[in-house]
């Protein structure tokens, strides 16, 4: 589906039909010949392929189908309440639920959610205060950033903390034989901290900074 997709975005310049085209590039994803293909103004594109007939539009596009369903109605118009209230819906254990907000009605389900994103730039103060961060430049692009980031600083957090701890129970275990020295102790001491921050600092890398935590 995300090839019929990112075919029929390819043939369009509206900006999200060049986003999708352009992450579909960048994944490698296979492309299709796409015929019969006809712009619909306000609401998205038609084509054929493979001698099927596709759409890819917006939620008028799907009303006017009939194909819109309470499944998959686009949730923008909910009041504060509605939002808290949905969002409790899907944070269900074991399911970790991530809100991107920007204004003071973002603020209850931005306090509620696992990890709150709000924008930095545009967003209103109290959603900024709210959330556990802040994108800086407004662009949602930096969310899959951050979640690799995460996961990054944890594996090395656990790292530095298998690392030290390993390091000192062997220092223990040669002191309690009597075969520990000076330099012994102080490697365990001073050598142990520089190779947890040296192994800390390879976070730096590809870290664009456009995040504040």
């Amino acid at each position: 589906m995300q090839s019929i997709a990112a075919s029929l975005a390819r043939r369009s310049d509206h900006p999200v039909s060049r986003a999708l085209t352009e992450h579909a590039t960048e994944h490698g994803t296979p492309l299709s010949e796409v015929s019969q293909f006809s712009a619909l103004p306000g609401l998205g594109s038609r084509g054929e392929i493979d001698g099927c007939c596709y759409h890819l539009g917006n939620h008028r596009m799907l009303e006017q189908l009939g194909l819109c369903s309470p499944d998959i109605e686009a949730r923008g118009n909910l009041l504060p309440a509605d939002k808290l209230a949905h969002l409790e819906m899907l944070a269900q254990p074991p399911a970790r639920v991530g809100m991107v907000g920007d204004g003071i009605n973002d603020a209850p389900a931005l306090a509620r959610a696992d990890i709150g994103f709000a924008m930095g730039a545009m967003g209103a103060d109290t959603a900024i205060e709210t959330a556990d961060v802040a994108i800086m430049d407004d662009d949602l692009r930096r969310i899959p950033e951050f979640i690799r980031l995460s996961r990054r600083t944890h594996r090395i957090l656990v790292q530095n903390i298998t690392l030290a701890l390993g390091i000192k129970a062997v220092f223990l275990a040669l002191t309690l034989s009597g075969h520990a020295t000076m330099w012994m102790a102080v490697f365990a001491d001073m050598g142990v901290s520089l190779l947890v921050i040296l192994n800390g600092l390879r976070l730096l890398h590809g870290s664009k900074g456009a995040l504040r935590g």
